[in-house]
């Protein structure tokens, strides 16, 4: 039986490579073993967000936060995720949290923010 760094490391090689349900099934065995580990909750967010699941990569990236409410990344990819579901206040104020953290958002991910949202930056 691996341990959950073991699971850890072998879902980020899945992931790299776009093997996204073996990502998937990995970082579920890393929490599993241990349920606070907020990068396997995020990981495993990005996973269902490049597989267009975004109910559950909202739903990840949101434990995450509640592991660790400093996760920039992870508001980052939620605000992500709203986006694609027509849900921009909760984008915008997802893209705001994370700036207010330091992370410089993706100007074209704000560019289509802007537009979906007829908002300004």
């Amino acid at each position: 039986m691996g341990t959950a760094q073991y699971y850890y490391e072998q879902g980020n090689e899945h992931l790299n490579r776009g093997n996204l349900d073996q990502a998937i099934s990995h970082y579920t065995r890393v929490l599993e073993i241990d349920p606070r580990h907020a990068e396997a909750y995020y990981n495993r967010g990005n996973a269902y967000l490049a597989k267009g699941q975004f109910d559950q990569a909202i739903s990840d990236y949101t434990r995450a936060l509640e592991i660790d409410p400093w996760y920039a990344e992870a508001y980052c990819n939620r605000g992500v995720a709203y986006l694609a579901k027509d849900q921009y206040d909760q984008g915008w104020e997802d893209v705001r949290k994370a700036q207010s953290l330091g992370i410089k958002v993706d100007p074209r991910f704000l560019e289509d923010l802007c537009k979906a949202s007829g908002r300004e930056k």
